[in-house]
């Protein structure tokens, strides 16, 4: 933004001021008492030394012959020097035009170049509150991945542990695997074991029932045989009786004959009776000895 610059009111007045006062305003001593740059201050006197030109200037009250002398001695100088100081007045105007509008521009550039370079402050500014905060936003991600990399460490560290621990599992599973299958294989052989137990123990039974059944049989028959046997007795007894009874006297001979199939017929019963009680004692064996196998 140009910055706010003197006015040509401003120039004019200090200048008619100067006059006034009896001195030649000039571009320094106009800076001096009211400041501006010197292009401004130039271009705003010659603009007002066009309008007030030095010549109409009011003289100075002097006597007449005073007056009429040094009228005389400026004319001859001016005479003198007329040709030369005009042209040389010219060249130095036209140097000052060119000096002021190469100010102008100068002044326009680095009037340019100080808005410039308050955006450039002011992008800086921007930049530098925008490093600023880059940088918390640096510091601060560096303390995220410190810490980042400080709980990858962990979980590497626990990984580590969690895999140690998982080949001792592993360990643990193959050893209790292969207990499991000493395990099955003597199931398997016990249950084997109480299946040819079972067999043996069915089969035992089978011939158990077979063998209750024989001695049921063999019971029967021997009742049987002891029924006929004492029917046979008694119907030999009876004959005998009769035969007594019909006979007055018996013999010797018939008397030992009776006795000894009466003998013999004891002798009989008494085998079969032993018989018996070895078939039972041999069932009654039959259970202990299928607890013991168990």
């Amino acid at each position: 933004m140009a910055r706010p610059g003197i006015t040509f009111d401003q120039v004019a007045a200090e200048a008619e001021r100067q006059r006034a006062a009896g001195a030649t305003p000039t571009i320094e001593k106009i800076r001096a008492a009211i400041g501006g740059s010197p292009n401004t201050v130039h271009k705003h006197l010659k603009v007002w030394k066009g309008v007030n030109p030095e010549g109409e200037r009011k003289a100075p009250e002097l006597p007449p012959a005073l007056q009429a002398a040094i009228v005389a001695e400026l004319q001859k100088q001016a005479d003198e020097a007329s040709a030369g100081s005009r042209e040389e007045k010219i060249s130095i105007e036209a140097d000052l035009d060119q000096l002021s509008a190469e100010n102008e521009m100068l002044e326009a550039d680095i009037e340019e170049a100080r808005e410039r370079s308050v955006v450039v402050d002011s992008e800086n500014q921007r930049l530098a509150a925008q490093l600023a905060e880059r940088g918390s936003e640096i510091e601060r991600l560096s303390d995220s991945l410190t810490q980042e990399r400080t709980a990858a460490e962990s979980v590497r560290a626990d990984l580590a542990r969690a895999e140690a621990h998982l080949e001792t599992l592993q360990g643990d599973l193959a050893q209790a695997r292969a207990a499991v299958e000493l395990q099955l294989k003597a199931a398997r052989e016990a249950d084997n074991g109480r299946l040819e137990a079972l067999q043996a123990v069915a089969v035992e039974k089978t011939r158990r029932e077979a063998l209750e059944v024989s001695v049921g049989e063999l019971k029967t028959s021997i009742v049987d045989q002891k029924s006929d046997f004492e029917k046979r007795l008694q119907a030999e007894k009876a004959d005998f009786e009769k035969a007594l009874d019909a006979q007055s006297e018996v013999t010797i001979e018939q008397v030992a004959r009776l006795e000894k199939s009466l003998a013999a017929a004891e002798k009989r019963e008494f085998g079969l009776n032993s018989q018996v009680e070895k078939l039972t004692e041999k069932l009654t064996e039959i259970p202990r000895k299928q607890k013991n196998d168990r």
